[in-house]
């Protein structure tokens, strides 16, 4: 018993020292993707373990959980502040982001998901039908596409206010993933990046995706905060490329979901043991009242819902 405790804890050191590769390997990054899933591994394998095995290894396995928890104890100082009765506010919205899978979205679903009617939206995977039934839903909205309709890669903002475009470009010269931010004025004007990160497997997959984050924390470092960032983002808040949007010397940017990391938005149908990809992070000057994976839509993603607030200067 003892032997197969050790080997289990053996096993689960190395699944940990692989994971914690990502500024060394793209490819072993992965592994981070899923960190919530390899802890929940760990406390099955080192629980029984350092019940049934020697006092060393029992602190081994308690060692080995409190590493896995550490990133994500980090990533928690990254949380935007829960708002409460202490906070003064001046401007409050409704946030969206939604994968519709290229039209495997249920019109039904759709309807249901819009009937609270978001401020400001970002759909990432829209197929022109998937178009035309959000300009349907959402009549009083502006629309705003970037990257070529229809396809995988391009996102759809929409927004109560009139958009403009402040930043397109391309991390590849086939143009296939694009990188958007644009301003809304619903009051003061605000500042959106909406993005559908590229897939962070395969050879080029993570580089493009690295790409991508640095072309916005380099916007950021040239421009001044974005007030939102919103979409399919193709990575937990573990990875270390995910880092790069949360660095206050990078995007600088703060999770809206960081109190509800348990829960992820893809695949849908396994919303427990899934990962969290779809994010609305916010700047430093926004709080959040509320967050909520929305339910499933008939994509492979489940949309996300955050109402947030600016925190007004003293």
């Amino acid at each position: 018993m003892i032997k197969l405790a050790r080997a289990a804890v053996l096993f689960f050191a190395i699944l940990t020292i692989l994971s914690f590769a990502g500024p060394f390997s793209a490819t072993l990054d992965l592994l981070s993707q899923w960190r919530i899933q390899i802890l929940a591994i760990g406390m099955l394998i080192c629980v029984p373990a350092a019940l049934v095995g020697t006092r060393r290894l029992a602190i081994a396995a308690i060692s080995l959980l409190l590493l896995n928890a550490w990133p994500i104890g980090q990533h928690a100082e990254r949380a935007a502040p829960l708002l409460a009765d202490g906070f003064s506010t001046d401007m409050n919205l409704s946030l969206l982001s939604a994968n519709l899978q290229l039209g495997a979205a249920e019109p039904e679903a759709l309807d249901r998901l819009l009937e609270s009617t978001p401020d400001l939206a970002v759909f990432t995977e829209v197929s022109d039908e998937d178009l035309q039934r959000l300009q349907a839903l959402l009549p009083d909205h502006h629309f705003e596409q970037s990257g070529m309709p229809g396809s995988l890669w391009a996102v759809v903002i929409a927004s109560r206010h009139p958009i403009n475009v402040l930043y397109t470009d391309y991390p590849t010269p086939a143009g296939q993933f694009i990188v958007t931010i644009a301003e809304v004025c619903p009051e003061d004007c605000l500042r959106v990046a909406a993005l559908h990160a590229a897939h962070p497997e395969g050879l080029l997959g993570a580089p493009v995706q690295a790409i991508q984050f640095h072309m916005i924390a380099d916007w950021v470092a040239g421009n001044g905060p974005i007030d939102f960032l919103i979409g399919d983002l193709n990575a937990t808040p573990w990875s270390h490329t995910f880092g790069v949007l949360t660095a206050p010397d990078g995007g600088n940017f703060f999770d809206t979901a960081a109190w509800q990391t348990a829960f992820g938005t893809w695949p849908a149908v396994y919303m427990g043991l899934g990962i969290r990809i779809d994010h609305i992070l916010v700047s430093e000057t926004w709080g959040v009242s509320h967050y909520e994976i929305g339910s499933d839509i008939g994509s492979d993603h489940l949309p996300v819902m955050a109402s947030v607030a600016r925190i007004a200067a003293d």
